[in-house]
């Protein structure tokens, strides 16, 4: 659990330097506006076109990569379900063996598969399509 603690401290400090930095921005930028000379229309903000167009350049390509990289996994994840993989599935055995993947593991698996080649109906099965 130490990690998870670590992961969420992490997440929050994280975002809190974000939204700090995120907020400053305006709020002192907006600081310097006079308000009576703002409502008496004396006063017009032009940013710096410097440091607002590479800015939305930037989003612009942002959210481009998003909507392509959007698309690309949706196309990725139609072809995975709908793809034939080569086997039955409703035909597949799974045998748990509760060790996990050890060397106990490995010695149920060997068992198991020899105890099934000596076995006439799944023998005379060709052996690249024997899975374990």
């Amino acid at each position: 659990m130490p990690k998870v603690i670590q992961l969420v401290s992490v997440g929050f400090l994280l975002s809190t330097v974000v939204g700090l930095l995120a907020g400053s921005y305006p709020s002192l930028f907006l600081s310097r506006f006079k308000p009576a000379a703002v409502l008496k229309g004396g006063f017009t903000s032009r940013l710096q076109a410097g440091f607002t167009k590479p800015l939305v350049v930037l989003q612009f390509a942002l959210s481009a990569f998003l909507i392509i990289s959007s698309v690309m996994m949706y196309r990725q994840m139609q072809y995975i379900t709908t793809k034939d993989l080569g086997y039955r599935k409703d035909q597949v055995l799974v045998i748990p063996t509760q060790t996990g993947w050890n060397e106990q593991a490995n010695r149920a698996v060997e068992q198991v598969r020899a105890r099934a080649s000596s076995e006439p109906a799944i023998a005379s099965r060709n052996r690249h399509e024997f899975f374990l």
